[in-house]
């Protein structure tokens, strides 16, 4: 009796040996997986293409849990390629599978950000798949979560052996999915940031084009002196201005701008300019170069989704002796005279690149010594000061009639004085361009 006793309790506690055992030994194999999960998550995580990370995840994925096929999908819209990997089980197997409502697979994951361990899928009545041909008999989907919500979905299926999935297997495989998650997103960061840089460095690029294009601030022409300033709003910008030499007696000033700003109106602009100097080699006649140049710009009106040009172009003709000019839906030009006497250059027709169908008037006014003409786009009057105050097209006038008798670099001193405490409101400020031009003699 005795020695029954004692070969009862020696058995219970071999057997609860035992049992301590197995935990331990199960205890390490799960920190064994989760360090060994640890480990290639950080390997994934350093990546940053995504054709190698979502493979290096469904890789790790299907070793760790014991799995025979899987299936990954992003839902990111911003991902502009391919966003799926599959080793086994096929994008069309993977769609069907769906719950009784009919919602698919990812639908759920996405939506709910839950997990699925999914025993005996074809027994099931909440989850089935449609195609019963299919060897999918028990499953693991897990959500690739970022920032609270799923970016995507990873689906294992078929534990090694026949067995069944077990809790340790869906911990393990929600956390390489975290890792995944992280990755993903981390890529898609790399992608923006490439991406941006290359705009910026694109935009630079054309910003000096269209630099380049335009003539120095600076252009002395014997008898004709010329300041012109130009500053985009953005990296690049419609406003624009252009001297032309026709000949050592005749000239051409224009001052442009295009309704829209950026890179639109940076090809908008570019593409203006190219026509006015073409056409400027075919005729003298600044009101047929105006209808000329109008009448292209509206061949391509489909392109310019509503965008339109306004200009002013003057001819100053020292053969003549006298200022010929088109304003075609421009602020008026300042014509100064010697003696105090100003005009206004605003005799020519509507904007460009509307209606092709458009004349043009020519305006003409003598070329005496000491003329001096003032061209400009509305950004240099559409500032508002401090107090949210317009400077205003009759400010503008009111200044140009006060110091346009000033030398050129007191005159554009003034006016960068008075400009500045009108660009008060940086998000409002507009491309702004102007040009002074000083007749010496005639």
């Amino acid at each position: 009796m005795k020695g029954e006793m004692q070969s009862g309790f020696s058995s219970t506690i071999d057997s609860h040996d035992r049992a301590v055992a197995e935990l331990e030994d199960r205890l390490i194999e799960q920190s064994d997986k989760f360090g060994d999960v640890a480990r290639i998550g950080l390997m994934i995580t350093s990546l940053l293409e995504l054709n190698k990370i979502l493979p290096a995840v469904m890789e790790t994925a299907l070793q760790v849990v014991k799995a025979e096929v899987g299936h990954i999908m992003l839902f990111d819209g911003r991902l502009a390629h391919d966003s799926r990997v599959s080793w086994g089980l096929s994008r069309k197997l993977a769609d069907s599978i769906r719950n009784e409502s009919g919602e698919s697979l990812w639908d759920y994951i996405q939506f709910t950000g839950k997990s699925l361990n999914i025993d005996s899928l074809g027994q099931r009545g909440d989850w089935k798949i449609d195609d019963t041909q299919a060897h999918v008999d028990n499953l693991l989907a897990v959500p690739l979560k970022a920032q609270d919500h799923a970016i995507g979905a990873m689906v294992v299926a078929n534990k090694a052996g026949g067995a069944h999935f077990v809790g340790d297997d869906l911990s393990t495989l929600e956390m390489l999915g975290s890792f995944a998650a992280v990755a993903v997103e981390n890529t898609l960061l790399h992608e923006h940031t490439l991406a941006r840089l290359r705009m910026e460095a694109e935009l630079d690029m054309a910003r000096h084009v269209q630099k380049t294009l335009m003539p120095k601030k600076v252009v002395e022409l014997g008898r004709l002196s010329i300041v012109a300033h130009n500053h985009m709003a953005m990296q690049v910008g419609g406003d624009f201005y252009d001297i032309i030499e026709i000949s050592p007696q005749k000239y051409i000033l224009v001052v442009a701008d295009v309704s829209s700003k950026g890179l639109p109106a940076a090809l908008l602009m570019t593409s203006t300019r190219s026509l006015i100097r073409a056409y400027a080699d075919e005729t003298l006649d600044l009101a047929q170069l105006i209808k000329n140049v109008n009448f292209q710009l509206c061949k391509d009106s489909n392109e310019l989704r509503g965008m339109f040009v306004t200009l002013a172009a003057v001819m100053i003709d020292f053969d003549d002796k006298v200022i010929r000019s088109v304003n075609a839906g421009h602020p008026p030009a300042f014509l100064r005279y010697s003696d105090g006497a100003i005009r206004e250059l605003k005799v020519g027709g509507p904007f460009l690149g509307q209606f092709d169908d458009l004349e043009f008037t020519l305006e003409s006014h003598p070329l005496a010594n000491g003329s001096r003409l003032f061209m400009y786009t509305d950004g240099t009057f559409e500032g508002v000061d401090n107090q949210g105050k317009m400077l205003g097209l009759s400010r503008l006038r009111e200044f140009f009639a006060m110091n346009s008798h000033l030398s050129s670099d007191r005159f554009i001193g003034q006016l960068r004085g008075i400009l500045d405490n009108y660009s008060c409101e940086k998000s409002n400020v507009d491309d702004t361009t102007y040009l002074l031009a000083d007749v010496r003699r005639v």
